[in-house]
């Protein structure tokens, strides 16, 4: 735990920007103050807007992960909900990710269970 609070102590006193998003990592408790302070730091220390929503994206992720609900983050992330949702952010990237993977599911299934299948073609349009 030694090297995790001498990492916390830069990111708090602004050396690491870049691992402002990984607070929830670094933390032995992952609370909502964790993701609160993480916010805080991230609008402090990052002045770029596509930045800020990347690292409250990736902050989020990672507060969803330790069992934080999303009406709990979203709570937290409000004023950035906008930013979040008009940016092509890390959740962008996921919802992308999951529909491709279901596309996929999908046609494997009914591929399987028919005699008809599915080319790429019918799945563009």
């Amino acid at each position: 735990m030694y090297v995790c609070g001498i990492i916390l102590k830069k990111i708090r006193n602004g050396e690491l920007p870049g691992l402002v998003s990984m607070l929830m990592l670094l933390k032995e408790k992952k609370t909502i103050d964790t993701l609160a302070e993480t916010r805080a730091l991230i609008k402090k220390l990052e002045p770029e807007l596509d930045k800020q929503a990347e690292q409250l994206s990736i902050a989020a992720a990672l507060a969803g992960r330790y069992e934080l609900s999303a009406e709990i983050i979203m709570e937290i992330l409000m004023e950035e909900y906008k930013m979040l949702k008009e940016r092509n952010t890390f959740f962008e990237f996921l919802k992308n990710e999951g529909l491709k993977e279901g596309l996929e599911e999908g046609k494997k299934r009914v591929n399987k269970n028919t005699s008809w299948k599915f080319s790429k073609n019918d799945l563009e349009s």
